[in-house]
């Protein structure tokens, strides 16, 4: 079975050569490396060049995809996808890193499950710090894609993970050009809800970097904010027909009036481009009660924390 690993490339160049190695140094054998460099401003692309020359046998399997004009994070996923021609497809971000088992322990799992979506461990690297954390066990999917639905309850991240290519083809769906903070929430679930077969293994398979500041995690600009209300309308275009989801469905679209209240972020705005309408009057409740900064947001927040945990655990 081979792999092919997705990598967008943009202002990494403190980073791209321990993340390329930790790539070129897998144990598994059949990998096709795919790397897409969009327009980044900075020596990411040569340092690369330079660290594959040290991995001669690595360069026939490596290609390097150039976008004309910075796109984002969104398309530099999608045009890596359209371009891959593996069974498997793993998207690394081009500032964090994999164990040099990573691959082969999700390919084989994959295998021997015959899983649509392999699932493993990750760590954080803070400075050169490594801290693991704990794999939960895997929950049926009905209850996985409505802990999902719901936000801020169970990580969603695209990454350490292993998917079957036809997942994405064979039901139409992929990432969205413009959706670059956010993504991960606008395409895991759906992926989840298409799969037939869901694996999860203990091992760590990924090392997430936290101490890069530049990141689409630490920035939280008015682009990203854009962003990250696309992400919610795409995934409440395709689950809003599905009643067995529309509580944690309408539970994770209220929590952009939460965010937008701390954040002390445009309401009116969120309101114009946010697809999401309250269904029952207690729904409508909930979001005036974080639209009026009159009253308490201790108390809004705890009462949407209460019914969110009810919706994802309960329900």
């Amino acid at each position: 079975m081979k792999v092919s690993i997705i990598v967008p490339i943009y202002g990494v160049e403190k980073y791209i050569e321990q993340c390329a190695e930790s790539l070129f140094l897998q144990d598994y054998p059949y990998i096709e490396y795919i790397f897409v460099d969009d327009c980044t401003p900075d020596d990411s692309i040569n340092i690369l060049e330079d660290t594959l020359k040290r991995f001669p046998e690595r360069q026939p399997s490596v290609k390097v995809l150039y976008h004309a004009t910075n796109r984002g994070l969104g398309a530099s996923r999608l045009t890596g996808l359209r371009e891959a021609t593996g069974d498997a497809i793993m998207h690394v971000d081009s500032d964090d890193l994999l164990p040099l088992d990573a691959v082969s322990k999700l390919a084989n799992e994959m295998q021997r499950m015959d899983a649509d979506i392999v699932e493993g461990g990750h760590s954080t690297c803070n400075n050169g710090i490594i801290s693991i954390n704990p794999v939960r066990r895997l929950p049926s999917k009905k209850r996985y894609i409505k802990r999902i639905l719901c936000q801020d309850i169970t990580p969603f991240n695209v990454w350490a993970k292993l998917y079957k290519r036809s997942l994405f083809f064979e039901n139409n769906v992929f990432f969205v050009e413009g959706i670059d903070y956010g993504e991960d929430l606008s395409i895991v679930p759906r992926l989840i809800y298409c799969s037939q077969r869901i694996s999860r293994i203990s091992d760590t398979v990924y090392i997430y970097r936290i101490d890069n500041s530049h990141s689409y995690t630490h920035e939280i600009s008015k682009k990203n904010i854009y962003s990250c209300i696309q992400a919610n309308n795409t995934i409440y275009s395709f689950f809003k027909d599905k009643q067995e989801y529309a509580n944690a469905l309408s539970i994770g679209m209220i929590n952009n009036y939460r965010n937008a209240r701390t954040r002390h972020l445009d309401f009116e705005y969120l309101e114009q481009e946010l697809l999401f309408s309250p269904r029952t009057h207690f729904e409508r409740l909930l979001v005036n009660l974080f639209l009026c900064k009159s009253f308490s947001f201790a108390l809004s927040n705890f009462l949407y924390k209460s019914v969110r945990f009810i919706i994802a655990y309960i329900l």
